[in-house]
């Protein structure tokens, strides 16, 4: 018998089920059930878990985003994305048995997802064309899946290894770098993306010098090679095992510090540098410092809200507490994505489907599956949308996305941009280098134009123009006592030839000093014909008419009939007119012929830490320069040459109606001996601008000045003792 009360509690419990049963079944009958689309994944493990080193963290990644899209109306609103967990065990044996095994089983799988190590991904991939299958990866990197022929439905969420190219290339174009060498671990997959590499380095129009190795050793051989070169920026292509040997021997070759950039191949472990057999914590660190590393972008670092409409910073935050004490993994963002692009795919496949076929769409799964699989692939190819790993979009298979650059900075990795795919451009801050600037890409190399000081130049100037202001006394005087009869006896006209010839000569040294320093290239060369001109038509000129006295005197003195002989000035006008023709014909066919223009004379590079300077002489130069220097020199030189003879036959007359005869024999003298001695020393020191200019000069003005002196310092003292 039932106690007092207890029944009457009994029968309300019972209405209470009895109102939520009917509930219940109200909300069953009024919500529809929804289809299971099923996608075949390949994890290294059998069950959505954490274990396992390389699909570690990936599960909760998978499970999360199939949780956002099967609670998002917008997507799929009809259907449940279901993923069936396969284990390959990272085994081509185990990966190929699943998939056969699963595509002979119920429920059909519209797509594949996964794959994870190279080796399973790869059979799976070349098969799965023949059921029409798309599949999708989220962490195969190798360059070996972008081909297409090979790999003609195989997709990937994570950029290839061969999609760090670009942003490398990038990378050097933004700091201006043509120059540089790259050092590669010689193989495959390396060797892959170095050929790869090149290519790109060839097209960007840069220069740059390849060093493959094999082992230790010949990486320490490559590394030398690559210091004598004098190569500044350092492309490296190894793992992480080999980068340590690789910094290792930098540091003993002195190649790192400010004057060096490395840019290094992703991804590495945190502080990889610190574990190395030959060298300390504190040598490495060193030899890494500054080194810029590119890297898989685990998430964006945009604040725009993705396709889930989570923020990447969301995502990231609901992820860390799925797996709160567990190894997560770096891939995991392109897990999430992944199943999304799976999920679009198989929505607009759906929609377009539907569109054609006038069908409810919960009914196309199994009636037109075989429609599905080929449609996916195109679907696939066409994702466009935003997602925590930033733009997802597709080109040939493989992912536009965004590559991270790092830089190590005293011994941490520091993000300091990022380089985006889809418009080739470059986002950096933070960036820092061991000195101000960001290295060289070579030893600069600098030309520098040796140049006449200023304070030389106007020193020898002030020198000619004092020369001058002589001259023109000299003329004046000339002119103003042309008939009295001491210097009428001397043939004033030819003094005044003398006089105009030593001013040309004296404009020469003014010339000889202009350089780049105070006129342009195209004056310099006009400056070149000009000078030429100038010390030719002076030299005979002045010395011209000194050789024709001579010549009268020599002609006089040795007339052995002893008649009375008158030579005229004429005749002597007329020798001096004669030498200058033989000077125009000469000089006018140069310039016609074989005109000057600006040359110029390296000498051997002055070395630097990085700027080498490379001293330049500025010279006036034709293509057979030395064959029209050499018909001058010899004509001129016959000239000088008799005209010694001729001084030296006359050197005992003294005719009083050839007053100066001594002193025009001692100018030729003077002459010929400054001419020689000048022109010596000119030719053995012509490399040494300023010493060649001050010699060259002083030689010229002290031979025209005592030839002055010589012919018209006794007519003015004879002058003025007559007045």
């Amino acid at each position: 018998m039932a106690l007092p009360g207890m029944e009457g509690k009994r029968s309300v419990r019972v209405g209470k089920t009895i109102i939520l049963l009917c509930i219940f079944s109200v909300t069953v009958e009024t919500q529809p059930l929804k289809t299971n689309l099923t996608i075949m994944g390949f994890f290294p493990n059998s069950e959505a878990s954490f274990g396992g080193e390389t699909g570690s963290g990936v599960p909760a990644a998978v499970e999360l985003a199939l949780q956002d899209i099967n609670d998002n109306n917008n997507v799929l609103a009809d259907y449940n994305l279901v993923m069936l967990w396969n284990g390959t065990k990272c085994d081509p044996a185990i990966g190929t048995k699943v998939f056969f095994d699963a595509m002979y089983q119920l429920p059909p799988k519209l797509m594949l997802y996964g794959g994870t190590c190279s080796s399973v991904t790869s059979l799976i991939s070349m098969s799965a064309p023949y059921w029409d299958l798309t599949q999708l990866s989220y962490d195969v990197t190798s360059p070996e899946f972008s081909d297409r022929e090979k790999y003609p439905t195989f997709f990937r969420t994570v950029p290839s290894d061969l999609d760090f190219n670009p942003a490398r290339v990038r990378l050097l174009r933004h700091f201006n770098w043509t120059r540089v060498a790259t050092l590669y671990h010689d193989e495959t997959n390396l060797a892959i993306v170095h050929s790869q590499l090149e290519s790109s380095l060839v097209k960007a129009g840069m220069n740059f010098t390849a060093q493959g190795f094999v082992d230790a050793e010949s990486a320490r051989r490559r590394l030398k090679q690559i210091k004598e070169s004098d190569a500044r920026i350092i492309l490296g292509l190894f793992n992480e095992s080999m980068a340590r040997h690789v910094f290792c021997e930098a540091y003993k070759l002195n190649l790192y510090g400010k004057r060096y950039a490395w840019i290094l191949n992703g991804p590495y472990s945190r502080r990889w540098w610190n574990t190395s057999a030959e060298c300390t914590r504190e040598q490495m660190r060193k030899a890494v410092e500054g080194a810029l590393v590119s890297n898989f972008l685990e998430r964006s670092t945009s604040n725009h809200r993705t396709i889930s409409g989570k923020t990447p910073a969301e995502y990231e935050r609901q992820y860390h507490q799925r797996v709160s004490g567990k190894r997560t993994n770096p891939f995991h963002g392109y897990a999430y994505d992944g199943v999304w692009v799976i999920a679009l795919a198989l929505d607009k496949v759906l929609r377009q489907l539907q569109q054609a076929g006038n069908v409810p769409r919960v009914k196309l799964t199994y009636e037109r599956q075989e429609d599905m699989k080929v449609f996916m692939f195109d679907a696939v190819k066409e994702t466009d949308f935003q997602g925590v790993t930033g733009k997802v979009r597709f080109r040939d298979g493989d992912r536009l996305g965004t590559i991270l650059y790092e830089q190590i900075q005293e011994g941490s990795e520091v993000r300091v941009g990022e380089y985006f795919a889809e418009n080739d451009s470059i986002a950096l801050h933070s960036v820092q280098w061991q000195g101000d600037n960001p290295p060289r890409d070579k030893t600069l190399r600098v030309e520098e134009l040796r140049r006449v000081p200023l304070a030389l130049y106007v020193m020898i100037s002030v020198m000619a123009m004092f020369g001058i202001f002589m001259a023109i006394v000299f003329l004046f005087f000339n002119i103003k006592y042309r008939n009295q009869r001491f210097v009428k006896m001397s043939s004033p006209y030819l003094n005044t030839l003398i006089i105009v010839g030593c001013i040309f000569i004296y404009l020469f040294v003014c010339l000889l000093g202009l350089d780049g320093a105070l006129i342009s290239e195209t004056t310099f060369e006009v400056l070149c014909t000009v000078r030429t001109w100038m010390l030719a038509v002076g030299f005979t000129l002045a010395f011209g008419a000194m050789f024709s006295k001579t010549w009268r005197v020599h002609v006089i003195f040795t007339n052995t009939k002893m008649k009375k002989m008158a030579i005229k000035d004429v005749k002597l006008f007329g020798i001096v007119a004669v030498l200058l023709l033989m000077d125009i014909v000469i000089l006018t066919t140069w310039q016609a012929v074989d005109p000057l223009t600006r040359g110029l004379q390296t000498f051997p590079a002055e070395p630097g830490r990085e700027v080498t300077v490379v001293p330049v002489l500025e010279h006036c130069d034709s293509n057979n320069f030395t064959l029209w220097l050499a018909v001058i020199f010899v004509y001129k030189g016959l000239l000088l040459i008799f005209g010694c003879f001729l001084a030296w036959e006359t050197r005992h007359v003294n005719i009083p109606a050839l007053n100066d005869s001594k002193y025009i024999g001692m100018s030729v003298y003077n002459v010929v001996i400054m001419c020689v001695i000048g022109a010596g020393i000119s030719f053995v020191i012509k490399d040494r601008q300023n010493e060649a200019f001050v010699l060259t000069s002083l030689f010229i003005i002290l031979c025209t000045t005592i030839t002055l002196c010589l012919v018209f310092v006794p007519k003015v003292c004879e002058m003025t003792l007559v007045l």
